[in-house]
């Protein structure tokens, strides 16, 4: 099964986040790049915290730090973005990491 990856920093998640998620992850298993602390800035909740909260989500496989946004090169995995962070540079850096991009 096609892996799939998110990535964001998931600070004060909502419901629409969880719903995102659980979207995600009807794609496969679903691996999510949590943006670290420096990444953030001034998070509101520690990345402890987020990552605790996202590990205890049933339909995420996998929690992972990430210092960036850029899609990790996982080739033939499928990488997620939301419709109001999607950007042309993002899908340019997904599909040259040979990962699918939606």
């Amino acid at each position: 099964m096609t892996s799939v990856v998110v990535c964001s920093g998931f600070d004060d998640i909502r419901s629409g986040d969880i719903r995102f998620l659980e979207e995600a992850a009807k794609l496969g298993p679903l691996t999510v790049r949590l943006l670290d602390d420096a990444a953030l800035g001034s998070p509101k909740f520690p990345f402890g915290e987020r990552a605790y909260i996202l590990k205890a989500l049933s339909f995420v496989a996998a929690v992972e730090a990430a210092e960036d946004s850029l899609p990790p090169p996982v080739p033939g995995a499928i990488f997620v973005a939301r419709e109001r962070q999607a950007s042309a540079a993002q899908e340019q850096a997904a599909r040259g990491r040979g990962l699918s991009y939606r």
